[in-house]
């Protein structure tokens, strides 16, 4: 899952400066428009960050519920693999 996260964050960041670049424009411009690329990738890192804050606060009270409920961990047997096909699909 690391993996996945790390390439949200670095992986597309050269691919995604060059969108909407054109030859020769000034490089002011091209500042701006890479300053503005800059931020919305902030913003995108931050709604992606809630995510998995929320995503982690749920599995914490799943595991809670777990416990409680004494329902072993073989239970979820498989399910990690599941959550990766999910990730990659």
């Amino acid at each position: 899952m690391k993996r996945i996260f790390c390439l949200l964050l670095f992986g597309f960041s050269s691919l995604t400066l060059t969108i909407g670049q054109q030859k020769n424009q000034p490089a002011d411009v091209l500042a701006k428009s890479i300053g503005e690329y800059r931020k919305r990738i902030d913003e995108i890192d931050k709604q992606v960050i809630l995510l998995l804050n929320e995503r982690a606060d749920i599995a914490l009270e799943l595991g809670r519920i777990r416990q409680r409920e004494k329902i072993p961990p073989a239970s979820a047997k498989g399910r990690e693999a599941e959550v990766l096909r999910n990730a990659m699909a």
